[in-house]
């Protein structure tokens, strides 16, 4: 459970830096991750799903500003959700990928 709080913890920092890099930020705007499901209650395993919500506060008409592509604070939760999405998505695949070539090179040694 620490483990994938750290990782989480750490990308989301990472995919907020890179999304705040094109878009801005929401002036006043803060977001959180909520764990529920196994990791919210400290009992995940290997085997466990991501239940995850992103929540935010931020004035519902305001604009992002400060990046390359002004977005409606609606618009920049919901990208900046879906890239968050995409990046777990992304791990995921390299995590069962790096484990599946290990368990062939075991098998061979």
């Amino acid at each position: 459970t620490r483990l994938a709080e750290t990782l989480i913890t750490g990308l989301f920092e990472r995919v907020t830096t890179e999304f705040e890099r094109v878009h801005g930020r929401i002036d006043g705007g803060a977001a959180a991750i909520v764990a529920m499901g196994k990791l919210g209650g400290r009992e995940m395993t290997a085997a466990s799903d991501l239940d995850l919500m992103l929540l935010y506060d931020a004035d519902p008409l305001a604009e992002s500003i400060g990046g390359e592509r002004a977005l409606s604070t609606a618009q920049y939760y919901a990208r900046l959700t879906q890239r968050l999405i995409t990046a777990l998505s992304a791990l995921a695949s390299w995590a069962a990928a790096r484990a599946s070539c290990s368990a062939v090179s075991n098998v061979r040694a």
